[in-house]
């Protein structure tokens, strides 16, 4: 299998204007505080079979900003130049040099929709089998690959699949609601107990974009829903589910299409 790891890393230019992402790294700051050089750490421990695997990395400066892209594009290659594997960095130039060689406006870094899309184009484009979209402040255990290609071989017929990550030695979300009206963090914990009761692949549309892996033949088909300010890996899941219900007759999708099923793995509780 070909394997593409798609991290995205967010850069902040200026103080003064309100980021339109949760938690940029300040540019200035990026040597000291980005998290990106441990997640590229943990790849590097990966452990693999007779299989390909190549990183994606979206360095990308908030309000689609261009004028430190050589700055950022050198301080990410920095953090790469030890990789192990074929690695691909993209800022918003490059990604705006897209925009005008194919005329299409899916290649844009305007949010976090836009962002995850590029994440299925690029490795696309590359014919890659397997993405695997995770975030900068994320680490794969050593066995991260092979454990995902055992599922995936075992589950021919699921295209995307998404799990859990461990936070301050749990997977539960214990964080607290400020909101009486929304408790976010208690739903979302809640179905990560149900959820995760047996070892079983749960069809739902419960998942975190931080680690999705989906095939080509899903990524092919489907897209973030654009304009969403957050939560777009709920949106992608909702919307993946509204076609498998419906169908899709602009795009020839007859409904109980299974390729738009989306599951969720379980992960340990301690």
């Amino acid at each position: 299998m070909k394997f593409a790891i798609v991290i995205n890393t967010y850069i902040r230019i200026d103080k003064s204007l309100k980021d339109n992402f949760d938690h940029p790294t300040l540019l200035e700051d990026f040597e000291i505080n980005n998290t990106l050089y441990k997640t590229i750490d943990s790849i590097n421990s990966l452990n693999i079979d007779n299989d390909e695997v190549s990183i994606y990395v979206f360095s990308i400066a908030a309000h689609e900003d261009t004028s430190k892209d050589k700055i950022i594009k050198t301080k990410t290659e920095k953090i790469l130049k030890d990789s192990r594997f074929k690695y691909y960095i993209y800022t918003n130039t490059d990604i705006q040099e897209y925009k005008k060689k194919f005329n299409s406006n899916f290649f844009s870094s305007k949010g976090y929709s836009e962002i995850r899309n590029l994440g299925f184009l690029f490795p696309i484009m590359n014919n890659e089998d397997i993405i695997i979209q995770i975030d900068d402040d994320e680490l794969l255990r050593p066995n991260y690959i092979i454990k995902t290609k055992e599922i995936l071989n075992n589950n021919p017929d699921k295209y995307l699949i998404t799990a859990p990550y461990e936070k301050n030695g749990t997977i539960r979300i214990l964080g607290k609601d400020n909101l009486t009206t929304w408790k976010k963090n208690k739903a979302m914990d809640d179905d990560i107990v149900r959820l995760s009761k047996d070892n079983s692949l749960k069809e739902c549309v419960f998942g975190f974009g931080g680690n999705m892996i989906i095939r080509k033949e899903f990524a092919q088909k489907m897209y973030y829903p654009l304009d969403i300010i957050r939560g777009e890996d709920f949106a992608l899941l909702l919307a993946s589910r509204l076609i498998y219900e419906n169908g899709n007759k602009y795009a020839n999708i007859n409904p109980k299409n299974d390729l738009f099923k989306t599951y969720y793995c379980p992960g340990e509780l301690p």
